[in-house]
């Protein structure tokens, strides 16, 4: 007894196209991965440009207090107890 005869035409049409739609999905998911890593790409590229962008500017939060100078005391308002 073949597997044909056995299950019948209806399995073997549902398996051909269970394999054709996992075939189709990964056909569709090459693009979306291309994309992907030229998105990831131009990212990166972003993300030195503005790394080396902040780097060269020194401090970026101008009110911090070096470390190689002298901090000076600020009275609190109410003064001290």
């Amino acid at each position: 007894m073949g597997l044909l005869s056995k299950c019948g035409t209806g399995a073997l049409l549902r398996f051909v196209g269970a394999a054709l739609v996992l075939a189709l999905l990964q056909v569709a998911r090459v693009p979306l991965v291309v994309i992907v890593r030229v998105l990831d790409g131009v990212m990166c590229r972003l993300d030195g440009y503005a790394t080396g962008q902040a780097g060269r500017r020194g401090l970026v939060n101008r009110f911090a207090v070096p470390a190689d100078s002298v901090a000076v005391s600020v009275p609190v308002m109410g003064g001290a107890r």
